[in-house]
């Protein structure tokens, strides 16, 4: 008899018409004409809004009508009818896109669903594959450079879906072509790496430092401090050997004197890496380029970000000055400095973007840099007065002059001026200033072939007076006295470049990127001559095995080639195989193997004669993965490498200094699902942990008395081996995702932990000699063991119209 009552409760015939009405009413709606009670926990969202029409129905039909799609599984038992999360029905659309002009396969194309997060991007053959998409009604749209935005409407029910797309060439437009000209990623790149600003964001750590997340992808080494350390080494290079570029200025040495970088991460849309194999567009760099772009002023409304922290607050404004023409962002970041009152550092970044017509936009970015230190009242630093300015611009206009082709003029200055005047270790005054102007030409003959050239003319400025010590542990000599000198520049120099670029698909599965670049040094009177080519292969459609080779080389510097006008260019040999795969569109993994041939790098004897007999190599392998977006994501890489060099008053090859053979970088951020979340727990939270083995140093085993004089006697080279480095550390993140009256305003309120376990991490090794026993003493001085920053940040104005 129950059986029988059930059934006829499920046969019931009902008519129902609703639309955007919440699931309580609708249920309401149900009771009333089944007289059928429904129960539920609270993990039943019954807020949300559904549309259901339909007449003359069963009540089962029209239960599983209206609770299939939003993922709720029903039970009846006895007149009650019981709710709860029901598995999440999913399918998957597949398809292909064809050029509608040849049929050729569409390659690269972005498709996604409008106002939904799935997007995929299509292969080789043009296929593509978006999972997981629950049944529904939505707009496919598919987008790709060189081609006509493209929507289909489609329906996903129970079954999986298959489409087609044919999509016909368009004029380029200036938008898409910023994206995809002013990219150095090209689409065959090796050994390169791209964060976005919220991974930016993820941990730059206590120091609010863009460099902190840069630090921490495979190759890329740095004494890594609390402040950050401007000593970093990419692939076994030099420190000089990287070229750091924001929005297209090069900055010689973008550090604060505590080794935090110049670049305020509120500001910055994205930044590039590459840590070899870089295309010719850029040069006179032989290890790496950090390219990192800043934000555009938003061209509708105002709004504020306000980050109040215990040791590097933030301040950033943007908005209108006039809408959807002309947009301002101003970001201002100073350093609290705990050493005293004297010691002040602050850097404001701005950039105006002016949109001209639809084919042509104007920018203007500028960077003011103010150091100022003071440490002569301390015990533990060297006694000095120190003051540091940097200020830089660049005047960019970038225009589609044609159907096809996109000109990006750049007219640059960087200017550097720093006086430091210690009691001890010799002074440095540097006033340096370049000039230069850029012009970038892009054509696109067809959507999947690029040609890029440009010429580049610098006119440099440097007026210096330099007195440097070199350390005895360093070497292997142990005559002090001539390991101080004296340098004086007062010299224009002139520097020119010439670059071309062919970019394309050659064939189904194989794309080209080929390059040559001409530089040219007037005080040098060197011409140099860098072809570079990759080559990738498509072994299916979420794998691809490249190979790369080039040649990259660094003039010498304006002091160098005042002493010896013989000089030519550093020399070095990038060769790169690289296998990347494609796990999930989400989710990549790769594995990379390098090797770096040094020769002809300018070094200098005991007498300070400059000369090319420098040379080496640097070699390893490295393993990277990356969960680019989700409640998880983040990155871990490990490198096993080796780097060997002969450098200044060396007599052969010996181990690179920095010649860490072992790294290992995890860096993960998981954010909690707001609906369960009890107040008090974080909302964020970021995890960072690096380990690298210990790198080399020359050891002091003794002490030599001559004529009543110590001195000290080291042994080998780079023959002993600090301890391992590591540390973890960890931010903690609340937010209220909307506050004040109208909703339209947020708040943060975070923990940063340095070192959360406290390791001890050698900072240096001072060496000293009792001058009335001439005993030798060792003090290792180590990192700061555990620090806490404490921030609240506020956005004003960050909803638009409100958060409902």
């Amino acid at each position: 008899m129950v059986v029988l009552a059930q059934d006829n409760i499920l046969n019931k015939k009902i008519s129902i018409s609703f639309t955007n009405t919440a699931l309580n009413e609708v249920l309401k709606e149900f009771t009333a004409q089944t007289n059928t009670h429904f129960t539920y926990g609270n993990n039943i969202d019954l807020s949300q809004k559904v549309n259901y029409t339909f007449s003359d129905l069963s009540f089962k039909e029209a239960l599983n009508k209206l609770l299939d799609p939003i993922q709720i599984k029903w039970e009846l038992i006895g007149n009650q009818i019981a709710l709860a999360p029901g598995k999440k029905l999913s399918f998957k659309i597949s398809g292909m896109i064809k050029d509608s002009a040849d049929k050729s396969a569409v390659e690269f194309a972005t498709v996604y669903l409008k106002g939904e997060k799935f997007n995929a991007s299509s292969d080789y053959n043009g296929h593509f594959n978006l999972d997981h998409i629950p049944p529904g009604n939505y707009i496919l749209v598919v987008s790709a450079f060189g081609y006509k935005l493209s929507e289909q409407s489609i329906e996903v029910t129970d079954q999986p879906l298959s489409v087609f797309f044919e999509v016909s060439q368009q004029a380029i437009s200036l938008s898409e072509t910023i994206v995809t000209a002013d990219k150095i990623i090209e689409k065959v790149s090796v050994s390169e790496m791209e964060l976005k600003h919220v991974q930016i964001e993820s941990i730059k750590g206590i120091s609010n430092d863009p460099m902190k997340s840069l630090t921490a992808l495979p190759g890329v080494l740095s004494k890594v401090d609390l402040y950050g350390s401007s000593d970093i080494h990419v692939r076994g290079g030099e420190s000089n050997e990287n070229l750091f570029l924001i929005d297209n200025i090069k900055l010689p040495l973008p550090f604060h004197f505590s080794g935090q970088s110049v670049f305020n991460p509120e500001m910055l849309e994205k930044a590039e890496v590459l840590t070899g194999g870089y295309a010719a567009n850029y040069g006179n760099a032989m290890s790496s380029v950090f390219n990192l772009t800043t934000k555009n002023g938003n061209a509708e409304r105002w709004s504020t970000n306000v980050d109040l922290n215990t040791s590097n607050p933030s301040y950033l404004i943007q908005g209108p000055l006039k809408k959807n023409k002309l947009a301002v962002i101003v970001g201002l970041r100073s350093i609290l400095s705990v050493l005293s009152e004297t010691e002040k550092k602050a850097d404001l970044t701005s950039k105006f973007t002016y949109t001209l017509n639809y084919n042509t936009k104007i920018n203007l970015t500028t960077l003011n840099v103010n150091d100022y230190s003071d440490t002569s009242f301390q015990k533990i630093l060297p006694k000095a007065n120190s003051l540091s300015k940097i200020n830089a611009q660049n005047f960019q206009i970038q225009s589609v002059i044609a159907d096809k082709s996109y000109s990006k003029t750049s007219f640059l200055h960087s200017g550097w001026r720093l006086n430091i005047n210690p009691e001890k270790y010799g002074f440095r005054n540097i006033n340096y200033n370049s000039y230069t102007l850029r012009e970038d030409l892009t054509f696109y003959p067809r959507p999947t072939i690029k040609l890029k050239t440009g010429i580049e003319s610098s006119v440099e400025d440097e007026r210096s007076d330099i007195t440097e010590f070199y350390k005895t542990t360093d070497i292997l000599i142990t005559d002090t006295s001539s390991l101080i000198y004296n340098r004086k520049v007062n010299t224009i120099n002139i520097l020119s470049s010439a670059y071309l670029i062919y970019d394309a698909s050659v064939f189904k599965r194989i794309k080209f990127n080929a390059g040559l670049r001409l530089d040219h040094n007037q005080l040098a009177n060197t011409f140099d001559l860098s072809p570079r080519v990759t080559l990738g292969y498509d072994l299916t459609s979420s794998t691809i095995l490249s190979a790369s080779w080039g040649i990259f080389k660094q003039s010498p510097t304006t002091f160098q080639i005042l002493q010896n006008k013989h000089l030519l260019s550093n020399h070095s040999e990038h060769t790169i195989v690289s296998i990347k795969q494609k796990l999930t569109p989400i989710i990549s993994a790769r594995i990379e193997g390098y090797y770096k041939k040094y020769t002809r790098l300018v070094i200098f004897d005991t007498n300070f004669a400059y000369s090319n007999k420098g040379y080496g190599d640097a070699k390893g392998i490295e393993f990277f993965v990356m969960k680019e977006s989700g409640r998880v994501n983040g990155w871990a890489s490990y490198s096993i490498a080796k780097s060997d060099k002969k450098r200044s008053l060396q007599d052969k090859v010996y181990p690179y200094y920095f010649d860490q053979r072992q790294s290992l970088n995890i860096v993960l951020s998981a954010s909690m699902k707001e609906k369960n979340r009890r107040w008090f727990l974080p909302f964020l939270y970021t995890f960072d942990f690096r380990y690298a083995t210990g790198e080399p140093y020359t050891p002091v085993t003794g002490i030599d008395s001559l004529a009543g004089k110590y001195e000290f006697i080291t042994g080998n080279i780079n023959s002993v081996r600090n301890p391992d480095y590591n540390t973890l550390n960890i931010k903690l993140q609340w937010h209220d995702r909307a506050i004040g009256k109208r909703k339209r305003h947020m708040m943060q309120f975070y923990l940063n932990f340095w070192n959360i376990y406290g390791h001890s991490n050698l900072a240096e090794r001072n060496y000293k000699i009792d001058p009335t026993t001439g005993s030798l003493t060792v003090a290792n001085v180590y990192r700061k063991f555990f620090d806490l920053s404490i921030g609240l940040k506020f956005y004003f104005n960050y909803y638009p119209d409100g958060k409902k």
